[in-house]
């Protein structure tokens, strides 16, 4: 079957008048098994909660400089991970953050 634009094996979507090549349906099928098959043998994913931040990125993220988070991780209040510079997790972060919303303390509080 040949639509308006000669191409043969299209199907005609009549609400809205889409037309679809599906004359190489077969290698489309293949492509998404390959990429299925790939997909299932990827045991290193990272979840997307779970990054490193610099200090300057956290600094942002807490709307402080980088030098409190600095005192931050040096008195023990985030915990950092030394990788040529100090790197802290998203997840960290947020508990942090989930800290002082539960407690109600606020920066100032911390450094008294």
């Amino acid at each position: 079957m040949k639509n308006k634009q000669g191409i043969e094996h299209a199907i005609s979507l009549p609400p809205i008048g889409l037309n679809i090549d599906v004359s190489n349906l077969d290698e489309i099928i293949d492509k998404m098994k390959t990429i299925n098959d790939l997909s299932s043998k990827v045991t290193n994913v990272v979840p997307v909660d779970d990054y490193l931040l610099k200090q300057s990125e956290v600094a942002k993220i807490l709307g402080i400089n980088q030098v409190t988070v600095g005192r931050l991780i040096k008195r023990g209040h985030l915990k950092g991970i030394k990788l040529g510079s100090t790197k802290v997790r998203k997840k960290e972060v947020d508990r942090f953050m989930h800290f002082l919303e539960e407690t109600g303390e606020s920066l100032e509080d911390i450094y008294s």
